[in-house]
């Protein structure tokens, strides 16, 4: 059967669709998984992927997802480490004078 295409509001096929019919990644993504996959496929350098997941971070409703998230718990556990560490190393910058830092018990960093 022919693919239903939205735009132009007919049954035909286009590149994306026989793309799709045969599993390979489409130019032009629509669905959650296929946008999903485009953005993998341009963060394959790890520069650019550490930029962008750090713009997103910045973004609260992504941060609630991320922390729904089991894993990303773990991943929003680390962030609060190395803000922690972040915060020491600058009081240590500001003072000017050496500052210990260490994880606490209770979780967070104390000095």
């Amino acid at each position: 059967m022919v693919p239903w295409h939205e735009k132009s509001k007919t049954h035909r096929w286009t590149q994306d669709a026989a793309k799709r019919e045969v599993g390979q990644r489409v130019n032009h993504p629509t669905t959650v998984q296929e946008k999903v996959n485009k953005v993998h496929d341009l963060l394959e350098d790890e520069q650019v992927a550490a930029r962008v997941a750090t713009d997103l971070l910045r973004r609260p409703q992504v941060v609630s997802e991320v922390v729904e998230d089991q894993a990303g718990e773990r991943v929003h556990a680390n962030l609060a480490r190395v803000r922690g560490a972040t915060e020491c190393i600058g009081q240590a910058i500001d003072t000017r004078r050496p500052v210990l830092c260490c994880w606490g018990r209770e979780g967070g960093f104390v000095w």
